[in-house]
């Protein structure tokens, strides 16, 4: 359930604004796999629904939100569920363009696209990895650096949320699977 996504969305087709607090919220991540892909799986479902709801008719939200705020809806919410749905089958594109290319004997493979195969793969890894050092260093949280080459199976994981954020939007999407808080740092 997202509905902070889902209400912000709609303050801004009427015409509002609404921003983010400074304040830490002290949110924790689930320390356990299990629980961390059902919260994932429930936040990208509700992403999922935003996303579905408000292009129901896209001319008269792009026309609410203006050309600006269109392009950043689709931009912070379309585009990272369609980016996590897509990344297990790009991994594997591009896997097999290495063997293809690489296969001695084999036919040529094209130079371009496994360059820009890698460049893309290369680059979203890359963005991310600086975005999420910079919250780490803002945060003041002390931790190896190790945790950035992590960012490859972050990705498959967090795909594999969004598929069974998929699943349950078509065959149960009345079920939102809740998680327990506070396990990270009990008292």
């Amino acid at each position: 359930m997202t509905e902070d996504a889902d209400l912000g969305i709609r303050l801004a087709r009427l015409g509002l604004r609404c921003g983010t607090i400074t304040c830490p919220t002290w949110e924790e991540a689930p320390p356990v796999a299990s629980i961390w892909l059902k919260q994932r799986t429930r936040w990208l479902k509700g992403w999922l629904q935003t996303v579905l709801v408000h292009s129901r008719n896209p001319l008269r939200t792009a026309w609410q939100l203006g050309a600006t705020g269109t392009i950043f809806f689709h931009l912070t919410i379309t585009a990272i569920v369609i980016s996590m749905l897509i990344h297990p089958f790009f991994l594997a594109y591009l896997a097999w363009q290495v063997v293809y290319y690489l296969l001695p004997g084999g036919p040529d493979g094209d130079p371009l696209m496994l360059g820009v195969s890698l460049f893309n793969l290369v680059g979203g890894y890359t963005t991310y990895a600086f975005l999420a050092h910079g919250v780490h260093q803002r945060t003041g949280a002390q931790s190896s650096p190790f945790w950035l080459f992590t960012l490859p199976v972050y990705w498959l994981a967090i795909s594999l949320a969004g598929w069974r954020a998929v699943y349950q939007l078509v065959f149960d999407p009345f079920r939102w699977e809740k998680t327990p808080h506070g396990l990270a740092n009990p008292d």
